[in-house]
């Protein structure tokens, strides 16, 4: 697994998006049920009897709202693509489902669309 760093001090940096990503799992693929699976395989018992097995409350609620935020952009053609650019910091993109890019957003911005999803 890859991780990449998240700069939220400087909002709205991002660079164009190259090529297409390609999307793993098919089209549509139950973003709740993934997550669900992850969930349960992390309250396997650890191997380390200082660290939680789950996540805090407030993280599975943000967990389940992000949840609902992918799921609602799927429903209408869209979704985020999280990219990483040659100095670390993450690109946000906004694509239709069929590649076309139709936003550059920032972190504030995807935190709005999970905030929204949230009071919804």
């Amino acid at each position: 697994m890859t991780t990449i760093p998240i700069d939220p001090l400087r909002p709205g940096t991002a660079a164009p998006h190259g090529a297409p990503v390609a999307r793993s799992g098919a089209a549509g693929a139950d973003f709740a049920a993934t997550l669900g699976a992850v969930t349960r395989s992390s309250q396997a018992p650890s191997a380390s009897a200082d660290v939680e097995a789950t996540p805090p409350g407030g993280v599975q609620a943000d967990m389940v709202a992000a949840s609902r935020t992918w799921e609602s952009l799927q429903s209408t053609g869209r979704e985020l693509r999280f990219d990483a650019d040659g100095g670390g910091h993450v690109n946000v993109t906004m694509h239709h489902v069929s590649g076309e890019r139709i936003a550059i957003l920032d972190l504030h911005d995807v935190y709005a669309l999970i905030e929204h999803e949230r009071r919804n």
